[in-house]
């Protein structure tokens, strides 16, 4: 994906379509025949919609053989209501806007992939210590091509 910016208000344009000559640089330091894993990590939430926001991950994942992982995480609804206030809050001063998505939209991103325990989860849920931490307005996951 690639940013950029225009308007007199500083929004950001953010293009969908992934930019083949990033996967081309990408395929000459890397091996793209050779299971890769992406990391998508805080960016889906500057699309706006959710269908938008899954090409990206679609056009990740098309090349990438059996055995490939994808990591996502983005900020999400439902969990952390005084996060969602402050990025509402946000959004509204006319800056580049951030998108929180419901739990479910951030599960849709695996949809194809088999889920790596324990599957898409607030974020500090992934690797709990000892002591449960408490979950937080942002969810995640790693996601195996079969």
């Amino acid at each position: 994906m690639v940013p950029r910016a225009h308007g007199s208000r500083g929004t950001t344009d953010l293009m969908t379509e992934i930019d083949t000559s990033v996967l081309e640089a990408a395929g000459r330091t890397l091996d793209l025949t050779r299971p890769t894993a992406p990391i998508l990590s805080g960016i889906l939430g500057h699309v706006d919609d959710h269908d938008g926001a899954r090409e990206p991950v679609r056009a990740l994942l098309s090349g990438p053989p059996s055995g490939s992982h994808l990591c996502v995480n983005d900020g999400s609804r439902g969990t952390d209501p005084a996060y969602e206030r402050a990025q509402d809050a946000y959004n509204e001063t006319g800056a580049v806007p951030y998108s929180l998505r419901p739990v479910e939209q951030i599960e849709g991103c695996f949809e194809g992939l088999e889920l790596v325990p324990p599957g898409a989860v607030s974020v500090p849920m992934r690797r709990p210590d000892e002591t449960p931490p408490l979950p937080i307005g942002r969810h995640g996951g790693i996601g195996r091509k079969p």
